[in-house]
């Protein structure tokens, strides 16, 4: 009977100790399911604000459209049409003209090399870029060079060099190897790199951000090219 004390002692301890795990337990699970469920309503905004960027740039897309044709200043504020004949095209400009972008986006000659050699690879193999932003895989360069490249390459202008007069001073940077303004160095490119502008293909920025490029072809159907 001296015993009975003790074993009630004992299965309330056992008692207050399964009550902790269980608590324990659901606290665990409680947190896991508000971690996912945060995590959820995070990509859901990404996806939401993605959508609407996307929406707002195929619309700011469809207006730059309008005016190209209609030879307007560019409708939104902060908004760039760059002709891509003044771009130097990664799927068919000349070798001399491809080893200068590289080495412009390279830190030594061993990556520039490296690179192009991995590109040309590629290339023999009859492809072609579909998008600059590509590159970097095939290549093996860091993706840092996206930003660099959004500025100087494009793969729609289907020409060997560039035209001098719609290329952006970057360009003609690496072109010419030197320094100056747009119009001193526009006047130093080299015969061999010039190519006439396209008139009809335009890569399209947003206070300096690429959001696209565009079809403004006066006959026939103009089009988006595509929506970064």
């Amino acid at each position: 009977m001296s015993c009975l004390p003790w074993k009630a002692k004992s299965r309330a301890g056992f008692a207050l100790v399964t009550v902790l795990f269980t608590l324990a337990i659901l606290t665990v699970l409680l947190a896991v399911a508000s971690e996912r469920t945060m995590t959820r309503l995070q990509e859901t905004s990404l996806d939401r604000q993605i959508a609407l960027m996307g929406h707002t740039n195929r619309d700011a897309l469809h207006l730059s459209i309008i005016d190209l044709i209609n030879d307007q200043s560019p409708g939104f504020e902060g908004m760039l049409y760059q002709d891509v004949g003044g771009l130097i095209d990664l799927n068919t400009a000349s070798p001399a003209l491809l080893q200068r972008l590289f080495a412009d986006i390279t830190e030594t000659t061993a990556d520039r090399d490296d690179a192009l050699r991995a590109y040309r690879t590629w290339r023999r193999q009859g492809r072609r870029l579909i998008r600059v932003d590509d590159l970097p895989r095939i290549s093996g360069l860091p993706w840092s060079v996206i930003t660099r490249l959004h500025q100087t390459a494009t793969v729609h202008s289907g020409r060997t060099g560039i035209s001098p007069d719609v290329a952006p001073l970057p360009v003609l940077e690496i072109v010419t190897g030197e320094t100056g303004t747009q119009d001193q160095l526009a006047e130093r490119v080299d015969p061999a790199f010039v190519s006439p502008p396209s008139n009809v293909n335009y890569l399209i920025y947003r206070d300096r951000n690429l959001i696209g490029g565009v079809n403004a072809l006066r006959v026939g159907q103009p089009r988006i090219l595509f929506i970064q």
